[in-house]
């Protein structure tokens, strides 16, 4: 008996998502949902440890040019923030410097 293709690709996507939940943590706790949105002025301030590279980011401020969102085939969504030190007049162009989770970085006025 053959199996037709559109259950070989719906057991495909089924196995892969189960690869996904068993190999690797899916979200961070702080990082799942955000209320920053481009154009929001913020301040790093790793609630973590600061070592290694992330270190050299603690206390800059800049201002948010892109928030990407993730959602995983178990629901859970992962967000991440893209900063600028500088940013242009234009945000929608301007280059991000760094990505941050949402529990590394703090609003500021």
């Amino acid at each position: 008996m053959s199996v037709s293709h559109a259950e070989r690709a719906r057991r495909a996507v089924a196995a892969r998502a189960a690869r996904i939940a068993a190999t690797r943590p899916t979200t961070r706790p702080g990082s799942e949902h955000t209320s920053f949105r481009v154009g929001d002025r913020v301040r790093v301030a790793r609630t973590t440890g600061s070592a290694g590279t992330w270190s050299r980011y603690a206390g800059r401020n800049g201002v948010v040019v892109a928030v990407n969102r993730q959602t995983f085939p178990n629901g859970l969504e992962y967000v991440e923030v893209g900063v600028s030190w500088a940013p242009g007049a234009d945000l929608a162009r301007t280059a991000t410097d760094a990505w941050f989770r949402v529990d590394e970085l703090e609003a500021r006025s």
